[in-house]
């Protein structure tokens, strides 16, 4: 067990669990980019036109303007599968049948790279700093992510971190996704360690409704991702601009 004091709040942990995106990952330098590509090859593919592009973009979250993620969205918060869902009932509602909605879904998954080209991966804060903080004092480290786990595991590495995580849960895994506690409950189970000796460190309102959820010792609240930074409040216990302050 170690003591850590997060913006002159103080816990006692063992094991801290981090959300991926906008937690130790820029959000939108990332997502913003890849899945703009990811919606023009999906319209480019099924010979869409603009009015599509825009609604796909309005239905799973991503300002058409700016490029960014509207915070508490499905690309926000979803996992892939619930994402290419929602992209294959807008085809649909646009006269595409539902087999050729969810062919065309499909095809543009299976081309898409699985792994993340360096230049997108852009930590928030000091990540490495604070992992290792976190490792010499003897807490396991966690990762709970809605993305998949080849993305994932490819982006551990380019954030310098791999060595530190001593486990995955990720969105294409056979549990329940956030906000379901599973994710949470299976950490627990794995390491013998009390959940109320875990703290969950997240972007999201949903990251934070997780947590409790779950029964957790702390919710750290990360501003600047996918967040609401209003919603964020309300459900976390302590706010941080990053995992930085952490110590």
């Amino acid at each position: 067990m170690a003591d850590f004091t997060i913006n002159n709040k103080y816990y006692e942990l063992e094991l801290v669990a981090f959300d991926k995106d906008g937690t130790l990952v820029d959000f939108n330098h990332m997502w913003g980019q890849r899945f703009k590509q990811w919606l023009v090859d999906l319209v480019t593919h099924v010979d869409g036109d603009d009015p599509l592009l825009i609604s796909l973009e309005r239905t799973i979250g991503l300002d058409s303007i700016s490029q960014t993620v509207i915070p508490e969205s499905p690309l926000a918060v979803a996992t892939m599968a619930k994402i290419s869902a929602a992209a294959m009932t807008v085809l649909y509602q646009h006269g595409y049948t539902w087999h050729e909605a969810e062919a065309a879904v499909n095809y543009i998954n299976q081309a898409a790279e699985t792994v993340i080209a360096p230049h997108l991966v852009k930590p928030v804060g000091d990540v490495v700093g604070a992992i290792t903080r976190l490792v010499e004092k003897g807490v396991r480290i966690a990762v709970i992510t809605s993305d998949d786990r080849a993305i994932t595991q490819s982006t551990l590495p380019l954030l310098g971190i791999e060595q530190s995580v001593d486990i995955l849960v990720c969105g294409d895994d056979p549990l329940p996704n956030k906000p379901d506690p599973a994710g949470l409950i299976h950490i627990s189970q794995q390491f013998d360690i009390p959940l109320r000796k875990i703290a969950m460190v997240g972007d999201t309102a949903s990251d934070m409704v997780f947590g409790r959820n779950a029964g957790v010792g702390c919710c750290v609240g990360i501003t600047g991702g996918a967040g609401d930074l209003i919603s964020l409040r309300q459900h976390a216990d302590v706010i941080a601009a990053s995992i930085s302050e952490i110590w």
